[in-house]
C-alpha cells in the first residue's frame, strides 16, 4: 500500500530498532498484542496454541519498505504492524521541531509521559525529570534526572496490567515468548536526544533487563547507540536502580536518590 513519508521514516526507523536490540523491540506483533488486549479484555489469559499462533505471524524481515515508491508491504497473510511504540516518541521530535521554528529553545512538554526537555528551567538550570516509582502512585518518584535538550521516556508494567491467580501480567509483550516480559525490571527509561529513538529502546530495554541491554550498547559504541546519545536507567523488581556509564557521568543527564 502507498504510504507517507513519515510513515516511511517510521516504519524503517523502527526495523533498524529491531536490528540493533536483537529483536527486542518488534512492530511485528501486532497480531499477538491484539490478542493480548492488556487493558481491554479483563483478566483474559490466551491459550499457548494461540500464543504460538500469533507469534507466527511475527517478522520484521517480511516488512518491505520502498521509499521511492512510497510504499510498504508485508509478505505473509494475517501480518500487521503497530507504531503505538514509537509514534508518541515522534510526535514529541515534531513538537521539538515546531518550537524550534518559532524560536523558543527552553521548553519542557509532557505528551503523557513522553518528556522533551528544552534548554533551561525558568530559574536558568536544566530540567529536572522525576523517574516515577512504579509501585506507586503518579508523582512518587524514586529518582531525578536533570535533563537538557532531550527526550525522556519510560516503559513500565505499573500503567497495563492485570492479575489472575496471584499472578501479575502486563502489557509488554517479548517477542521471543509471546508472553509479558520477565526481565526481573518494573520500568526501563532512555534519555536521547531523539523522542522516536528513546520510546522504541525503552520498550527493547525493558523487555532485555538491564545487563542485556547495556551489553549491547557496550558492543555499539561507535554505531547506533552512541550516534543517537543513548543513556538508560533502570528499576527493578525490588527497586533497585541502575544505569549506564553514560547517564551517570553525564553533567546534564545525573541520577539523584531521592
Amino acid at each position: 500500500m502507498q504510504v507517507h513519508p513519515e510513515t516511511a521514516f517510521l516504519l524503517n526507523l523502527a526495523q533498524k530498532c529491531a536490528l540493533y536490540t536483537n529483536g527486542a523491540f518488534d512492530i511485528t506483533l501486532r497480531p499477538l498484542a491484539a490478542l493480548w488486549s492488556v487493558g481491554k479484555r479483563g483478566s483474559f489469559l490466551p491459550l499457548e496454541s494461540q500464543v504460538r499462533e500469533a507469534l507466527r505471524l511475527k517478522g520484521i524481515d517480511d516488512l518491505i519498505i520502498n521509499p521511492e515508491a512510497g510504499s510498504a508491504f508485508l509478505t505473509r497473510p494475517g501480518m500487521a504492524v503497530d507504531l503505538g511504540g514509537i509514534t508518541k516518541g515522534y510526535a514529541g521530535d515534531e513538537v521539538r521541531r515546531i518550537l524550534a521554528e518559532q524560536g523558543i529553545s527552553d521548553a519542557l512538554v509532557n505528551l503523557g509521559g513522553n518528556i522533551i526537555a528544552l534548554g533551561n528551567n525558568p530559574e536558568g538550570r536544566s530540567w529536572k525529570i522525576g523517574i516515577q516509582n512504579p509501585l506507586l502512585g503518579r508523582g512518587e518518584s524514586l529518582a531525578v534526572l536533570d535533563v537538557r535538550d532531550k527526550s525522556v521516556v519510560t516503559s513500565g508494567a505499573g500503567e497495563r496490567f492485570f492479575i489472575k491467580d496471584g499472578k501479575r501480567y502486563h502489557h509488554i509483550l517479548d517477542p521471543k515468548t509471546g508472553m509479558p516480559a520477565q526481565s526481573g525490571l518494573l520500568s526501563a527509561t532512555v534519555v536521547s536526544p531523539y523522542g522516536a529513538v528513546a520510546d522504541a529502546l525503552a520498550t527493547a530495554f525493558f523487555i532485555l533487563g538491564p545487563v542485556d541491554s547495556q551489553s549491547l550498547i557496550r558492543r555499539d559504541h561507535k554505531g547506533f547507540f552512541s550516534k543517537n546519545s543513548v543513556a538508560a536507567l533502570f528499576v527493578a523488581e525490588d527497586l533497585h536502580l541502575s544505569a549506564t556509564p553514560g547517564l551517570l557521568a553525564s553533567p546534564v543527564a545525573s541520577k539523584e536518590v531521592l
